[in-house]
């Protein structure tokens, strides 16, 4: 199966964003999603009520704050699509196979609070037909895998506080 080079997010000197960060303006979705990197996923969710037709990714940002990331929207959000095949190269970045498989949430949640947000990947990020947002998940007793995070057509991503 070909692969997807993805490039890597670099967070370089890009400070702790806290949960005020995103509910504003102030960062690009950009940063918003480069400070995912290095936080736990504690959990993986339906959206209820106002945010049916979701699913929700819990990152924890602090010890008292928790962010939901939309990771798919869709009638059925009990499942959605995984990239199984994900590999670190040796320069640290990060490439996956264009394979995708459908999982429940319950076994993408399986590794969760002990999951990692090891690296958000940008492809085509300017063209919305193509665009992708991936975030790569860790875990140990697991292989990595990358699930989308859902964005708009404007390229923008729904954070709910939690």
């Amino acid at each position: 199966m070909p692969e997807q080079d993805h490039e890597n997010a670099d967070r370089g000197d890009l400070p702790d964003l806290g949960l005020r960060a995103y509910a504003t303006d102030e960062h690009s979705n950009g940063d918003l999603l480069k400070n995912l990197e290095g936080r736990h996923v504690h959990r993986f969710s339906e959206g209820t009520r106002e945010h049916a037709g979701t699913a929700l990714m819990a990152v924890e940002l602090s010890d008292d704050e928790m962010l939901g990331v939309q990771v798919t929207m869709a009638v059925d959000t009990s499942s959605m699509e995984v990239y199984p095949d994900v590999r670190e190269r040796d320069d640290s970045s990060w490439v996956c196979d264009s394979f995708t498989e459908r999982w429940s949430l319950g076994r993408i949640e399986e590794p969760c609070p002990d999951c990692e947000i090891v690296a958000v990947l940008e492809r085509n990020i300017m063209d919305p037909e193509t665009a992708e947002v991936l975030a790569v998940l860790d875990a140990a007793g697991q292989e990595p895998f990358a699930v989308n995070i859902h964005h708009d057509e404007c390229g923008r991503t729904e954070f709910f506080e939690l």
